[in-house]
C-alpha cells in the first residue's frame, strides 16, 4: 500500500514537473525500489531526495533515462537539440553502463548545505566559501546548480553542462567510483534558488 501511495507521488510529482508537455513517465517498481535510496531520510526536503532519485535513475539505468526523460524534457523545454553538449549527452546515455545507486552521507550533506546557504545568502557562485577559503573536502566531487528548484531542473543543467567545455558536473553524475551523496537545495539572493551536491 505505501509503495502504491509513493508511485501516485511520484507520478504526480513528474506530471506537474513535466506539465508542458502531453507525456507523463511512468515508473516501474524495479527502478523505485533501487534508485529512490534516501526516500527515508527525514533531514531532506522532497525535492532533494528526487534530486537523488533522478541522480541514481540516470546512474543505474542510462537508457531508460534517455528514452523517458530526455526527449520529452527537451522537447517540453524547447532547447536546441543541435548543440555538441546534447549530442554529446546522447551518447554518454546510450553507451552508459550501469552504475551502483548513490546512498545518502550525512555528513557530506552538512558540507552541501553549508556551502548552499553560503552561496545563497551571499548571492555567489562557485566552490569557494565567501569567505574565499576553497572547501577541502578530501576525494569527492562537487556540482552546482544556479536558479532552479525542481530537481528535473537542476539535473538537466549539469547533465547538459552547457558551455562547460570539461562537463565536470556530468561526470561527477556518472563517476563509478563514487559511493555517497549528499545534497542540499537553497534559496539564492540572485538566481532565486542553488542546489550542492556532494559527492564521495
Amino acid at each position: 500500500m505505501q509503495m502504491n501511495f509513493f508511485k501516485i507521488f511520484l507520478f504526480i510529482t513528474f506530471s506537474f514537473l513535466l506539465s508542458f508537455h502531453s507525456v507523463a513517465i511512468i515508473i516501474p517498481d524495479s527502478i523505485i525500489t533501487k534508485c529512490n535510496t534516501a526516500k527515508d531520510i527525514q533531514i531532506l526536503s522532497a525535492n532533494e531526495k528526487n534530486v537523488i532519485f533522478l541522480t541514481n535513475i540516470v546512474r543505474c539505468y542510462p537508457k531508460f533515462f534517455l528514452d523517458s526523460f530526455l526527449v520529452s524534457y527537451m522537447d517540453s523545454a524547447k532547447t536546441n537539440k543541435k548543440t555538441k553538449y546534447y549530442k554529446s549527452l546522447i551518447i554518454d546515455l546510450n553507451n552508459g553502463k550501469p552504475l551502483k545507486p548513490l546512498i545518502f552521507d550525512e555528513k557530506l550533506y552538512s558540507f552541501a548545505f553549508s556551502h548552499a546557504k553560503d552561496m545563497g545568502k551571499h548571492g555567489l557562485v562557485g566552490h569557494n566559501s565567501s569567505n574565499g577559503d576553497y572547501r577541502p573536502l578530501g576525494l569527492i566531487g562537487e556540482n552546482c546548480s544556479y536558479g532552479y528548484e525542481k530537481p528535473i531542473d537542476i539535473l538537466f543543467q549539469l547533465l547538459l553542462d552547457e558551455g562547460v567545455p570539461s562537463l565536470g558536473h556530468r561526470e561527477n553524475i556518472l563517476e563509478p567510483s563514487y559511493k555517497t551523496i549528499g545534497v542540499s537545495i537553497f534559496k539564492h539572493k540572485k538566481y532565486k534558488w542553488n542546489c550542492v551536491m556532494d559527492f564521495s
